[in-house]
């Protein structure tokens, strides 16, 4: 059987998990009778490993994707999230951290986009499937800066008709034009990347630029240093506001989890299907639907949501544990990885009483660092 079960934060010494007992497997024992009391195999994440080992020996980068809502990507009132942790807990076993595809706008924007202010936050990204940047002839329509020194840059985008022309700038410099228009750079509803090499620092401006008649379907940009190949990149795709329908009914999202092919994809959708009032069953057939597109071309990893306050709606908290049972015994039955954070984080304590909620819905900084200490743990 290949597990990943949970402890109750509360059951270690009161504190989250990297500050109990040393290591991650003494985090992971189970209290629940439905988990079996054994921690994930060396054969678990076996696409992951393998993936991992070529990033360290210098061969080639190791790909995590991150598929949520906002209690992945980082909520208003929440500065940080468990996936940024998470680069931070796998540099330190070795892997470099390398930039991930970063969706040009959401409803958290990403520091290092500045979108123009008519891009509609919330729809770029492929949970929100994708925003038609076009901007009739204005020049930085997006504009990037990555934070890191680089070596190379691409602009991830999707072909589809009614698209046009745009080019990626560098200064007064084009690096390269990329065309969306079906049969030009690539068939209809189908992904593709230009990259160039250029070299940047930190506070380099990568502007795309689209001239009256153009426009793009802009997935992301990433950045890497060639002079560092024993990375790691995790792309948080992560989409406040998104439910699992969003992610199967706009073709756009499955087919971006195609198009990057990740080694592993760790899924933690469900928060905003409560809200929704989606019953248990076709919220679990939705995840099955996520799940299985992410296995076609690596391993997944199931994180339940944390729970929410039962004062904040109505009925949310019977909805929240009714998708914890589902998809517990879907991933038992089908021996998918599987990290409880709605066990581990047990009752929804007020952030005036405890250290684990930042608000009646979203976990703390402190529970992001768990998450990605547990996490890390696991795929170590």
């Amino acid at each position: 059987m290949v597990w990943v079960v949970k402890t109750n934060l509360r059951g270690i010494e009161g504190r989250p998990g990297p500050q109990g007992p040393p290591g991650p497997n003494a985090q992971l024992v189970s209290d629940d009778p439905r988990i079996p009391a054994n921690s994930i195999s060396a054969s678990s994440f076996a696409k992951w490993r393998a993936a991992r080992a070529a990033a360290l020996a210098g061969a080639a980068p190791a790909k995590l994707l991150i598929v949520g809502d906002s209690t992945s990507q980082g909520a208003v009132t929440v500065p940080g999230s468990w996936p940024t942790a998470l680069v931070g807990a796998l540099t330190r076993q070795g892997l470099k951290a390398r930039s991930g595809i970063v969706a040009a706008a959401t409803n958290i924007p990403d520091p290092r986009w500045t979108p123009a202010s008519w891009i509609k936050a919330g729809d770029i990204g492929p949970g929100g499937g994708l925003w038609f940047a076009n901007g009739a002839g204005t020049a930085g329509i997006l504009k990037a800066t990555p934070g890191v020194s680089f070596t190379n840059v691409a602009v991830h985008y999707l072909c589809r008709a009614g698209s046009g022309s745009s080019v990626v700038r560098n200064g007064a410099t084009t690096l390269f034009t990329m065309n969306g228009a079906p049969g030009v750079d690539g068939p209809d509803n189908t992904y593709v990347s230009k990259s160039a090499a250029v070299a940047g620092t930190a506070a380099t401006v990568i502007d795309i630029n689209t001239p009256a008649g153009g426009g793009l379907y802009v997935l992301g940009f990433e950045t890497w240093d060639t002079g560092n190949p024993a990375h790691v990149a995790v792309h948080n795709w992560a989409q406040s506001g998104t439910t699992t329908e969003q992610w199967i009914s706009l073709p756009v999202s499955l087919d971006a989890i195609t198009y990057l092919a990740p080694a592993l994809t760790i899924i933690m959708l469900g928060l905003n299907d409560s809200f929704a009032s989606v019953s248990s069953a076709t919220y679990l057939a939705r995840m099955i639907t996520v799940i299985n597109r992410a296995k076609q071309t690596g391993d997944v990893m199931v994180v339940t949501n944390p729970r929410t306050d039962p004062a904040f709606q109505a009925g949310v908290d019977t909805l929240q544990a009714a998708y914890e049972v589902a998809i517990v015994d879907y991933c038992r039955a089908n021996s998918i990885p599987l990290f409880d954070l709605y066990q581990r984080m047990g009752p929804f304590t007020p952030a005036s009483s405890g250290p684990w909620w930042r608000d009646q819905v979203h976990q703390s900084d402190t529970t992001n660092q768990d998450i990605a200490q547990v996490i890390a743990g696991l795929l170590a």
